[in-house]
């Protein structure tokens, strides 16, 4: 079994070197790649929103389409208001408020996406 050392946040092994300024290359690794990734998508969301929308029967599948999508995600988001406001509650009881309000504020955001991508 290799040894492992500590010393001032850095952790060095027979294989690996971490610490402060690896973790730091690490964060500014993802967010350039998140970045990138962002700009990506807008290229790709202006390539497609630039093409033509096809002929009038495509236009009226796509619009019972995105009809039938809203009516689900509305269905679902319901029930799950439901759900999170529950478990938010239990988190509250249990944990914590910060916890509780953190868990909110995560599922807010993880379903704001979806809103977006319909407007589209």
């Amino acid at each position: 079994m290799a040894e492992i050392y500590v010393m001032s946040n850095v952790t060095i092994d027979e294989n690996t070197v971490s610490g402060p300024e690896v973790v730091d290359s690490a964060v500014g690794f993802a967010l350039c790649t998140g970045l990138l990734a962002l700009c990506y998508a807008a290229y790709l969301s202006k390539l497609i929103l630039a093409a033509p929308s096809g002929s009038a029967k495509m236009k009226e599948i796509a619009a019972a389409i995105q009809e039938g999508s809203k009516a689900f995600l509305v269905r679902e988001y319901t029930w799950l208001a439901g759900f999170v406001g529950v478990v938010s509650v239990i988190m509250l009881l249990a944990i914590s408020m910060t916890t509780a309000i953190m868990f909110l504020l995560g599922a807010v955001i993880s379903g704001t996406p979806s809103d977006f991508q319909l407007a589209l």
